[in-house]
């Protein structure tokens, strides 16, 4: 399974001008987990709702005392559109992180692969192969 297959490919841009909150509504209404944060046009980093979560709420329980560039990942991972799942999980779990920038050949941003995109991509593929494995031993009699 390629990373292709698996990532979201609707990508939210916020500028580090907006708010925090004005970052999460963004997210809340595009029903996303991670923006991209512009500076001038440029991408400088990303934004992730556990990230806003935690870091903007624990200072004093109000998004509007932290800045954007305070709680912004700006160490972006990068994997391609055509790599593995596997290698991609791989990649994650080595830079620990929670998501991927998706980029193609000509290194465009693309997407964002998260866990939680992996994590629900596996169940539904373990759902379908349980699925023929059981149709499978009832044609077969339970494989007696």
């Amino acid at each position: 399974m390629r990373v292709s297959d698996v990532m979201k490919k609707q990508l939210e841009i916020v500028d580090t001008k907006e708010s925090l909150a004005q970052a999460e509504q963004k997210m809340r209404e595009a029903e996303v987990n991670v923006v991209l944060v512009h500076h001038n046009k440029s991408l400088v980093g990303v934004l992730s709702d556990q990230a806003l979560m935690l870091r903007a709420k624990s200072n004093g329980g109000s998004p509007e005392k932290s800045k954007m560039q305070d709680i912004m990942r700006s160490r972006l991972v990068v994997c391609y559109e055509d790599e593995s799942i596997e290698d991609s999980s791989l990649l994650m779990a080595l830079k620990k992180a929670g998501y991927l920038l998706v980029l193609n050949r000509e290194d465009d941003i693309t997407g964002i692969l998260s866990r939680e995109d992996i994590a629900q991509k596996a169940d539904i593929f373990f759902e379908d192969v349980l699925k023929k494995i059981t149709s499978d031993d009832k044609k077969t009699d339970g494989g007696r």
